[in-house]
């Protein structure tokens, strides 16, 4: 008769983690909190909030980087495209961004208020990272 092989001891790394082939094949013997390691958790509504957060910084970048563009004359805020990518970045960023730039104020000429909000929502990510219970 044939019975299923006992629990098959891996060697590990320095940081606790199993060393594998490269391909995650079920939880390791000699796991170690994601905490610890600095690994996100393997909670998928974790997860979306992660890549949703960091979807939104990158929006962030891109509409920071695009009034650069237009305040150097590098691109024409009347072309078609550019304006409808004007429009969706101010859509989605001035109602997060509004608040901060009443109380951060310009240094220099430079709105630092973009930079303030990717580094409160970096702070979010790490919190959601490393404590979220579910």
């Amino acid at each position: 008769m044939l019975t299923a092989p006992a629990a098959v001891k891996r060697p590990c790394a320095p940081l606790g983690l199993p060393i594998t082939s490269g391909r995650n094949r079920g939880p390791g013997i000699c796991r170690a909190p994601h905490f610890q390691t600095g690994a996100m958790p393997d909670v998928p509504v974790a997860d979306l909030i992660i890549t949703v957060i960091q979807l939104y910084i990158y929006v962030l970048i891109a509409a920071a980087v695009l009034s650069w563009l237009v305040a150097f004359g590098i691109v024409n805020r009347y072309n078609k495209v550019v304006n409808g990518i004007g429009r969706f970045c101010y859509a989605l960023t001035e109602p997060a961004l509004r608040p901060i730039r009443r109380v951060v104020p310009l240094i220099g000429g430079v709105d630092l208020s973009p930079l303030v909000l990717i580094l409160l929502l970096w702070l979010v990510q790490r919190e959601i990272a490393l404590y979220l219970p579910f």
